[in-house]
């Protein structure tokens, strides 16, 4: 999971900020962290995979922002 930290903030507001596929300006940024935003995703490109946040914490999903939470997988999820 997603530490909701002031630096993590910060990066995630720097990354979320310029995303096509949300209204300006996103809230509550650090979707992944903090969980889906209430307003309408288009569904344009994803800025995650290019967030060091996204990295950090090795996540695999994308539209967080939609989605909500990252979530640790299940270890029976990961040993299918």
């Amino acid at each position: 999971m997603v530490a909701d930290t002031p630096e993590n903030l910060r990066i995630c507001m720097e990354h979320c900020g310029t995303c096509p596929s949300l209204p300006f300006p996103p809230e509550p940024f650090l979707f992944c962290a903090r969980g889906c935003s209430p307003e309408k995703i288009s569904k344009k490109s994803c800025n995650c995979p290019t967030c060091p946040i996204y990295n950090k914490y090795k996540l695999q999903n994308l539209y967080f922002c939609e989605t909500g939470k990252a979530v640790k997988e299940r270890e029976e999820e990961k040993n299918v």
